[in-house]
């Protein structure tokens, strides 16, 4: 999220509030200087920065275990986004909800049959043609 989008930036640049917790301006410095930073430089970053935020998280955040368990990516962004960052959710749902994620995964269906890109591109030129 953060390798080639601006749209976060202002997570790692917005100045600390009144509200924010103590170590807020640690965390946005690791962020921009040790994952966003070589992320967008050299499309990479080393596990020991990675480490490091976990780290900074675990210690934190209500999320547990963020350095010894495997989580989920939303406890991870929740954790960083909401808790340590106050960050706004960035999607409001027709619904009233509010989040910083949509769940695009679903289910396995063995049953479900898909077509494979060259046949859906077939479709899509036929169904242009007619």
């Amino acid at each position: 999220m953060f390798t080639y989008t601006a749209v976060f930036d202002s997570l790692i640049f917005r100045p600390k509030g009144p509200k924010d917790i103590a170590d807020y301006e640690e965390v946005q410095r690791v962020l921009r200087e040790e994952i966003v930073n070589p992320l967008r430089k050299n499309l990479f970053v080393s596990a020991d920065h990675v480490m490091k935020l976990r780290r900074l998280l675990d210690r934190l955040s209500n999320v547990s275990g963020l350095t010894s368990e495997e989580k989920d990516p939303e406890e991870f962004l929740n954790s960083l986004l909401a808790e340590i960052l106050k960050a706004e959710p960035f999607l409001k749902l027709n619904s009233g909800q509010e989040a910083f994620h949509y769940q695009l995964f679903v289910e396995k269906d063995a049953d479900l049959t898909l077509p494979s890109g060259a046949a859906a591109l077939r479709a899509k030129f036929f169904d242009e043609q007619h």
